[in-house]
This record gives C-alpha cells, sequence and structure tokens, in this order.
C-alpha cells in the first residue's frame, strides 16, 4: 500500500512539473482550434472581376469590378480567411494577362459570412498589337485559410476576357482625263479596301467628294451581301467637267460602320489635284482631229511639268500618294 501511494504521489507531481513547465498536452479539442468556425469544410472564397464593356478598340478604356464574397454553401460551412491580398494584373500587348499588376487590397480579414463585398476598380487603356482579338485581365486572392490544425496558403484567380476589334480601310483614288480640248472629263475612281487586322466586316460605306458628286458605287462586293468584308475592296466612280485651265482640288472621305460593335468605322481622307495648263512658250504643235480640221493642242499636265503635245496627249495626276500617267497616241495626218 505504502508503494502504491508514493506511485500517485508521484505521478501528481510529474504532472504539476510538466505544466510549470509549459509541456502539458492540450486536449484534441484545443488542437483544432484554428479550424475556424469550427466544424467548417469549405473554401468558399468567391472572387469576381467584372467590366463594363464586351467589345473594345485600342484606346477604349475599360473599367473592372473586384469583389469578394465568403460564405456557406449547400455543400458546408464556410471557413475563414485572414491576411488576405487582392491584386489585379492588366491585359499586356499581346492581350494576355502579364500586364501592370497593382494591389487592390493587403492583409485583409475575409472571416466566413462575409457579404459581397466591392473592393475596388481599375480602369485601363486597351492597348494591343495589330491582330489581337482578345484582351484578358486577371485578378487574384492569396491568404490563409483555416480550414485544419494547420492552416493553408489559399489562392483564389479570375480571369475575365473582352473581344478586340481593330477596323481599318485604305482608300485609293485614281483619276483619268477624257478629251484633247475643253471642254474635258475628269473621270475618278476610288477604290476603299478593307484592311483590318482583326475580321471586322463593314456596313453603310460611302465615298464622298466636294469637288465631284455623284460618287456611285461600281463593283467589289463579290458576295452581294452589302457588307464590305474583310479583304474586299469596292470600287466607286464620278465624272466632272474641266472647261478651262487651272487647279483642280478636291477632298474625299470614306466612312462605314463596323458590325462587330456598330461603331463607325475610323474615316480614311485622300486628296486629288489636277492641274490642266496650256503650254505657254512651248513651239507650235498641231493635232488633226478625225474630221481633218486642225486645231491647236491643249496639253494637259501635272504641277509645273508641261507635256509637249507631239501627237501625245499626256496626264499627270496626283492623289493619296498615287501617282498615274496615262497618255493616249492620236490619229496621224
Amino acid at each position: 500500500m505504502a508503494v502504491r501511494g508514493r506511485t500517485a504521489q508521484h505521478r501528481v507531481w510529474l504532472l504539476v512539473s510538466m505544466a510549470a513547465l509549459g509541456v502539458l498536452v492540450l486536449p484534441a479539442a484545443r488542437v483544432a482550434a484554428d479550424q475556424n468556425p469550427a466544424g467548417c469544410t469549405q473554401n468558399n472564397l468567391a472572387l469576381d472581376i467584372g467590366r463594363d464593356r464586351t467589345i473594345v478598340r485600342d484606346g477604349d478604356t475599360i473599367v473592372y469590378t473586384i469583389s469578394a464574397a465568403n460564405v456557406d454553401s449547400p455543400q458546408g460551412r464556410a471557413c475563414n480567411f485572414s491576411a488576405t491580398t487582392f491584386m489585379f494584373y492588366a491585359p499586356a500587348a499581346d492581350g494576355t494577362p502579364t500586364g501592370q499588376a497593382s494591389v487592390i487590397r493587403s492583409n485583409v480579414d475575409f472571416p466566413a459570412g462575409t457579404a459581397r463585398t466591392v473592393l475596388g476598380t481599375v480602369s485601363y487603356s486597351v492597348a494591343v498589337n495589330p491582330g489581337v482579338t482578345n484582351t484578358v485581365a486577371k485578378a487574384t486572392a492569396v491568404g490563409t485559410l483555416h480550414d485544419a490544425p494547420i492552416n493553408d496558403q489559399a489562392n483564389v484567380v479570375k480571369t475575365l476576357g473582352s473581344a478586340v476589334t481593330q477596323p481599318h480601310t485604305t482608300l485609293s483614288t485614281f483619276e483619268t482625263l477624257v478629251g484633247t480640248v475643253p471642254p474635258l472629263t475628269a473621270l475618278t475612281t476610288y477604290v476603299e479596301r478593307n484592311d483590318s487586322s482583326t475580321p471586322a466586316p463593314m456596313v453603310s460605306v460611302t465615298v464622298t467628294d466636294d469637288g465631284c458628286s455623284p460618287v456611285i458605287y461600281a463593283s467589289g462586293d463579290a458576295n452581294g451581301n452589302k457588307i464590305l468584308d474583310p479583304g474586299e475592296a469596292w470600287v466607286f466612280g464620278c465624272s466632272r467637267p474641266i472647261t478651262t485651265p487651272g487647279t483642280y482640288l478636291s477632298h474625299v472621305t470614306a466612312t462605314g460602320t463596323n458590325v462587330d460593335d456598330n461603331r463607325a468605322a475610323p474615316p480614311e481622307a485622300a486628296q486629288v489635284s489636277i492641274t490642266v495648263q496650256a503650254a505657254k512658250g512651248l513651239p507650235a504643235t498641231t493635232v488633226q482631229t478625225g474630221g481633218g480640221q486642225l486645231k491647236g493642242a491643249i496639253p494637259v499636265t501635272g504641277p509645273s511639268v508641261p507635256v509637249v503635245p507631239l501627237g501625245l496627249l499626256g496626264l499627270v495626276l496626283i492623289g493619296t500618294g498615287v501617282l498615274c500617267m496615262r497618255s493616249r497616241r492620236l490619229p496621224g495626218p
């Protein structure tokens, strides 16, 4: 009996000593205390990223909104998040979410039961390479998830894309002068080509010339759908009389509506200049018409470049960077 008493006293002394040294083992329920709330089973942090535009062009501004919530789901109770950092990654020039990074919120606690909370907004000016059709942004949340006796780092990632359209056309003009003496006729041909870097069909395509009207569609709509499809080139035409020598300058514009976003396509502009002048100081020359009557010829030239009409009618025309030369041999005597 004395031995048993000493053994019991020894056990009590051992427990007291361990408590004093801080090595007393806690009950199992105390070990799991960081599973918070107790019995939670879900990583329910819902990270949302939204934007105010779905189809954009270079230069447009997209406003992104980043929000989050942490609520129970039908599958179980949500666990707490703590020390959470929310980041936003803007689209890069290639459209991937690898552009400028910014911190939306840092060191945020998101306990279970937190309703949807707007964390911040970010404005992004679209600037992508030609041919990019989708621009993607990314939001991330990194924090401590209290889901087990040992805390885990949890990562939540959301991406969101916006369609990109890059409409573009190229306007070209060509001039032809018909006749040998006034009145002459200036025939203008206009070519409007859809050379967009992304598929961008266009409707309501019109060409106007402040020096010639009406400008009339001639050809180019290969499938007859009344849409200037990517790769198509529509041809328009207009004619006007030239009655006296001089310089005739006109301004041409082309417009259309992009089908993708129902907005006006970037307008195209061109300038056409025609100079018609008598060949002063040149040797007298004549041409013979079909009726046998001799008449003085009026040379048609570009700026300050007289063309001696020795049996030839020359034409030098300048328009939208295109230099055209058209000549015709008249019948001999």
